[in-house]
């Protein structure tokens, strides 16, 4: 797909979404919702789109990796656990993915055969074409299963209880207005609807001087670069779009939002056995662990780690659920 095809698919009224799936079945274009245009000037959607722009050409697992730093059987991976360990049933109907970037979650979601159909929502618009790229690599002949949406998570072009499930990986701690927000989303799910999120929530110890030490500092030339954004401009990471939500944040916006919040749980990153064996040759002579494969940013606190994680395993009532990512995972669902 062309990427200035996305501008013949502009909608600002709401759709069902059957709607949505048909227009894009027939006119193969990006659906776009009109987005606030201080929004979509903003620094951190130009330079977005520029990296997206430079990625156009790669393959999906570049992508994935560049953009969401994971591969795709991890993403699965991460769904998986949230299904088994923490939802009363399976993802199924339809869903959207806010804030989807390269909407690798969404073509996951996406792969459940029991879900119809998953919106990979992006206020990007040039991430129409990766969206497609990777949909088409996860999904194969199901591609169509992702409709690439360019829109504002603020505002949803939906009716409302329209939706079985959001979800979002790294992306509501972009909002600038976290309980507007999860309003929006909360309207367009259905009774019972949940939102999942893979984001990060910092406990409420972390203070006010915390968070701004957090967002002052300025991007390296090195990220810049690595980035896609020009390398010689100031850039902080507050006027990248982040934020740093604490728990009690998180509460408040799903109170706003008249979400329950049912789920808050960490999920561990989980160390390989083979690089707790790296760890292991760390306790030899330096000349001898790296010609047998130590690395130097490994030494046997890895592989102390890697023990306490099985022996964690084997305490079924007091296990720590390991996953390819450290994440916080959290849990919003409407009442019914």
């Amino acid at each position: 797909m062309e990427t200035e095809n996305i501008h013949s698919n502009i909608l600002s009224e709401q759709q069902t979404i059957e709607e949505l799936i048909r227009d894009y079945q027939t006119t193969q274009s990006a659906i776009r919702w009109p987005i606030e245009a201080e929004l979509e000037a903003a620094v951190k959607v130009s330079y977005r789109n520029q990296l997206a722009t430079q990625l156009a050409h790669e393959s999906a697992e570049v992508i994935s990796r560049h953009y969401v730093y994971m591969t795709d059987a991890a993403m699965n991976e991460l769904v998986d656990l949230v299904e088994r360990k923490l939802l009363k049933q399976p993802l199924h109907g339809y869903g959207i993915e806010l804030g989807s970037g390269c909407a690798l979650l969404a073509a996951v979601a996406a792969k459940r055969e029991n879900v119809k159909a998953v919106l990979g929502l992006e206020v990007c618009e040039n991430f129409d074409v990766l969206i497609e790229i990777v949909a088409a690599s996860v999904l194969g002949d199901d591609a169509a299963k992702v409709i690439p949406v360019i829109g504002s998570f603020d505002d949803l072009k939906i009716p409302d209880n329209s939706l079985d499930f959001a979800v979002e990986h790294d992306s509501l701690h972009h909002s600038d207005d976290l309980p507007r927000s999860m309003t929006e989303c909360a309207r367009v799910l259905k009774p019972g609807g949940v939102l999942i999120c893979f984001d990060r929530c910092h406990p409420n110890s972390v203070t006010d001087d915390d968070v701004n030490a957090l967002l002052d500092p300025v991007y390296s030339a090195s990220f810049l670069k690595a980035n896609g954004y020009p390398t010689d401009v100031v850039l902080t990471r507050r006027d990248n779009g982040e934020h740093e939500y604490r728990l009690f944040e998180w509460h408040a916006a799903a109170k706003a939002a008249a979400l329950d919040f049912t789920h808050h749980c960490e999920f561990h990153k989980r160390i390989t056995f083979k690089k707790a064996a790296k760890g292991l040759l760390s306790l030899l002579p330096k000349p001898i662990g790296e010609k047998l494969g130590a690395k130097r940013n490994t030494d046997f606190r890895t592989t102390r780690q890697w023990g306490s994680q099985r022996l964690s395993a084997l305490r079924s009532n007091h296990a720590s659920i390991l996953a390819p990512k450290q994440t916080t995972v959290m849990i919003f669902t409407k009442p019914k």
